[in-house]
Order: C-alpha cells, then sequence, then structure tokens
C-alpha cells in the first residue's frame, strides 16, 4: 500500500518529544508538559504523546498556525538514485519531487501563573538557541526512516511586528498569551508508491542535431 512520507502529524510529534526532552533537562517540572494542541481552543485536549491526550492548561502549546511551500527546494529533479539498488537495472527511480513545506509553529507558554509563563518560554528559547534542530535521536518519536526523507528539522525564531502579531492573535480569537513563533524547515511531503518505475542509470548523450 502507497504511504506518505513526511507527514506533518509526525514531524510535529518529533518536535514535541525533542522539546520536552530538554525542558526536562533544565528543570524537572510538571509544567514543562508539552502538548500539540489548537492554542485558540484552551479548553481543549492537546496530544502529549503517544495514544494520550491532557488538556491544554498549564502546558507548553505546539499550534500550527500556517504552511507554505518552501521555494529554494522548487525545479528539483524527477529522478533520483536508488540506494537499495542491487543492479544497474533498477539504479535509478524516477519520481516526482517531494513538495517541500516551511511550517510556521507557534509555541505558547499557557500558565496561569503570568511569572511562570514567562519562566518556561524562557526556557524553550533557550533550548533552540542551544541546539536549532530537531535531530534524530534515542527519545525523539521520529516516524519511521523513510528512502529519501531528512532525518533533520531547523528552527528559526521569527520577529513579528506588532501589527502581525495582534493579526496572528485576532485570527486565534483569543487574549495574548506568552509565546514565541518558530519556523520548521523543512517537511517533504510525498507519496511513496509500492513499485516505484525505475529504469538504468544515463550513461550517454547523444547529440543529433546539426547546426548550419
Amino acid at each position: 500500500m502507497p504511504n506518505v512520507q513526511d507527514r506533518v502529524s509526525d514531524l510535529l510529534m518529533a518536535l514535541r518529544g525533542y522539546l520536552q526532552l530538554r525542558l526536562d533537562e533544565i528543570q524537572s517540572s510538571a509544567l514543562n508538559r508539552t502538548v500539540i494542541g489548537n492554542i485558540s481552543r484552551p479548553d481543549s485536549d492537546g496530544i502529549a504523546g503517544p495514544n494520550t491526550t491532557h488538556p491544554l492548561t498549564d502546558s507548553v502549546v505546539i499550534t500550527l498556525v500556517r504552511m507554505e511551500e518552501d521555494p529554494t527546494r522548487k525545479n528539483q529533479r524527477n529522478y533520483r538514485v536508488n540506494p537499495l539498488a542491487t543492479d544497474n537495472s533498477d539504479g535509478i527511480l524516477y519520481r516526482n519531487p517531494p513538495v517541500g513545506l516551511n511550517l510556521y509553529v507557534l509555541i505558547t507558554a499557557n500558565h496561569n501563573n503570568y511569572l511562570t509563563a514567562l519562566t518556561i518560554l524562557s526556557n524553550v528559547v533557550a533550548v533552540f538557541q542551544n541546539r536549532n534542530r530537531v535531530p534524530d535521536e534515542p527519545g525523539v518519536p521520529w516516524p519511521a526512516n523513510a528512502l529519501y526523507s531528512e532525518r533533520s528539522l531547523k528552527l528559526t525564531l521569527l520577529s513579528p511586528t506588532f501589527e502581525e502579531h495582534n493579526h496572528l492573535w485576532s485570527m486565534l480569537g483569543g487574549k495574548q498569551v506568552p509565546s514565541a513563533l518558530y519556523l520548521l524547515q523543512t517537511a517533504n511531503v510525498e507519496l511513496v508508491p509500492d513499485t516505484p518505475l525505475t529504469g538504468p542509470p544515463v550513461t550517454e548523450i547523444v547529440l543529433n542535431e546539426t547546426i548550419t
């Protein structure tokens, strides 16, 4: 059965797991609980791990607020070298390139105590200041390795203007909560077929056109 890599939900779960690990290293506390949820619905439940949910209150909430195609990843080749090839007959795979997506992620310290929220948010910023990539390492729930997916996600802290910040929270329909906006690069979304179209590698180019 064809499968999809890399699902945005799986990548956000990896981000959640990595952030949870690093926050617990800085200061072990139940207030570090990190969930994936819609901060515009603060009374709802969020995903806090495999098959577990928790209320968004007194939690670090990861919310996807926007995604866009990465313009730097357009115009890629529609063929690739197959690293699993056993002979020249299947050394090349013909497949459209994956869609590279940039994810805009809002990380909110949704705690009732304002000073606690600021402390937790500072810890979040410190985590990604120390290492701005989410690695594939033990304890981080990466999706199963696919043939061509990248195993690293880069985070960049964004600084929206007051107007942009106001529009963002107006869109979310709630009052402002201590938060930081990050650009997460890059999700490679692709449908992987059961039997990809293969062919031999190109070894010779013949030009028949004559210029007069």
